[in-house]
């Protein structure tokens, strides 16, 4: 892992995330949909070819989370990992509601 992999916390900054803690690393090559609807705690870090999508309800990641490479997290308001038997661990789920937020 090179310095020049990640994103420095300007650019981090720049992203528009609605919160961001400290000792965050954003790779590159990762790719965010909605980074003013997505918080991120401290000591976050995101690799390469990682996908975030993240709807009006909002995501949250908290402290402490390595996000792989290769990885893809969907956050949606409607989504229907919740209204739906099957829920994902990935994800905090609650009874359906239009307004509930994706935690991680």
């Amino acid at each position: 892992m090179t310095a020049s992999e990640y994103l420095d916390r300007a650019e981090v900054i720049a992203l528009g995330f609605a919160s961001l803690g400290g000792d965050v690393l954003i790779h590159r090559n990762a790719h965010i949909v909605g980074p003013g609807n997505l918080s991120i705690g401290s000591h976050v870090r995101i690799d390469g070819f990682t996908t975030l999508v993240c709807a009006d309800a909002g995501c949250s990641i908290g402290d402490h989370v390595h996000v792989s490479s290769y990885v893809m997290l969907v956050g949606a308001a409607a989504s229907p990992w919740r209204t739906s038997a099957v829920c994902r661990r990935e994800f905090a789920c609650s009874p359906p509601t239009t307004t509930t937020a994706a935690t991680i």
